[in-house]
């Protein structure tokens, strides 16, 4: 006669207790109401403002994209040029951009500031060590109401800056 022990009368009954019993109707009633839910909180999320960094100075760049990142901005580019500037925002649409004044190969970041105001609706924050009468000038007359900031000490008055940017201004043709 085979004896049976005890450790083997319970494995049927610890195999029962591993598998997971079916949602009654309640408990599928409640899981599609907490997916709903999310779908719904998601949907209503708002999105991600998206910027650009104009910058061919990479460090500065990054340093830029940690700081706009810390705001709740998507970074959608880091464009060392004018070309590059053009490409991502015409491919990207970001909502704003930071732009260096003085750009690689000796290019000037006003007119594609102008450039992607108009064309592409951005709004723009220089950040430029450029800090001269006649590029300030120049910069008010083509791209105006764009807040200037230090790279040298731009993290102080980043938020404040892309704030004022992103009012709604009329912006001249």
């Amino acid at each position: 006669m085979a004896m049976i022990t005890t450790s083997a009368r319970r494995a049927p009954q610890a195999k029962r207790q591993l598998r997971r019993p079916r949602p009654n109707s309640l408990e599928r009633s409640v899981q599609s109401k907490s997916l709903e839910r999310l779908v719904y909180m998601a949907s209503c999320a708002p999105l991600r403002r998206r910027a650009l960094i104009v910058e061919d100075e990479f460090v500065i760049a990054l340093d830029l994209e940690h700081a706009m990142s810390a705001l709740g901005f998507e970074v959608c580019g880091l464009a060392p040029s004018d070309r590059a500037a053009r490409s991502l925002a015409m491919s990207k649409d970001p909502d704003i951009v930071l732009m260096d004044v003085c750009l690689e190969g000796g290019q000037e970041g006003i007119e594609t500031a102008r450039w992607l105001q108009q064309v592409c609706g951005a709004s723009v924050v220089f950040v430029t060590v450029c800090s001269d009468e006649n590029t300030l000038e120049r910069i008010h007359q083509q791209v105006p109401g764009a807040p200037i900031l230090s790279k040298l000490s731009f993290r102080e008055h980043l938020a404040a800056a892309v704030a004022e940017a992103s009012k709604p201004t009329t912006r001249p043709t």
